[in-house]
């Protein structure tokens, strides 16, 4: 009962049939290999047949497939101002065309540019552009952790878009990043008060800290975390254009491949 909007890395026809044999329908882009026996100018129907078995599939499995792959194609064109308008052609299994017509496919498929928008928070201001671990296990756990968080600041978000009735899109991940940091800090120093106030537990002439606060303390907090939310909106720029760019120069530094130690810049700054 879900659909999948991808792009043209996950055209083929293995996968295809994987997503409809788990009741999965598909918007993705058509693959630049995958020929066309024929063209429409909106929307489209035809029969994929079933490739070569590739090398790992066993044949017991490959000969249960379904030989024919029904699936619709509809072409539409993205014109933004100040670029060239561009041909799209995307591939998806909704082949009813009077309950979904090319507009709602096309505007679904457009959509997808959105998950660049999630890998650049991610990096950017999750600071995942550059892992530190320096093992395997290491670096999946961090690359896990950063997921983590990346979830949590989106539950967020999606709590704020139903309680205050505003689109998700309209609002800022790097604001909520902010005010959940800010508030995971007045906690800190709150719970660090308390404990010297009243002694460490378990030290010499502690005493037993103090209650956390109150249910409606913590409504209370949570009610005014998600006005501050919903307050920091940013603005609406339908078809704006976002290149990967770099907004820094790099510097112009040695990569350190090897210890200090036997690092050596010149014969006159040597290590003695």
């Amino acid at each position: 009962g879900e659909v999948l909007v991808a792009d043209r890395a996950f055209g083929g026809w293995f996968f295809l049939r994987q997503l409809l044999e788990r009741k999965v329908d598909l918007v993705i882009r058509r693959h630049q290999a995958r020929t066309l026996r024929s063209r429409c100018y909106r929307s489209w129907q035809e029969a994929w047949e079933n490739p070569h078995r590739p090398c790992g599939q066993p044949k017991r499995s490959w000969k249960k497939r379904q030989e024919i792959l029904t699936v619709r194609l509809v072409c539409f064109r993205v014109q933004v101002r100040g670029h060239r308008a561009q041909g799209v052609i995307v591939v998806t299994s909704l082949l009813d065309v009077k309950a979904l017509p090319a507009s709602a496919i096309a505007e679904r498929s457009v959509r997808r540019w959105q998950v660049e928008r999630h890998f650049r928070q991610i990096k950017t201001n999750l600071a995942l552009d550059g892992l530190r671990g320096l093992s395997p296990s290491m670096i999946e756990r961090e690359i896990w952790m950063h997921a983590i968080a990346d979830n949590l600041v989106g539950a967020w978000l999606l709590a704020v878009s139903l309680a205050r009735a505003v689109r998700i899109g309209r609002l800022s991940f790097k604001g909520a990043l902010d005010a959940l940091q800010a508030r995971a800090d007045c906690a800190r120093h709150s719970r660090r008060h308390r404990r010297l106030a009243h002694g460490t537990p378990g030290g010499p002439g502690a005493r037993p800290a103090l209650p956390l606060r109150s249910r409606r303390h913590r409504w209370l907090a949570r009610r005014t975390l998600l006005a501050r939310l919903a307050n920091d909106l940013v603005p609406d720029r339908p078809g704006r254009s976002e290149p990967r760019a770099r907004k820094r120069r790099p510097k112009n530094y040695l990569f350190l491949t090897r210890p200090r130690r036997r690092m050596r810049v010149s014969t006159s700054r040597r290590l003695r």
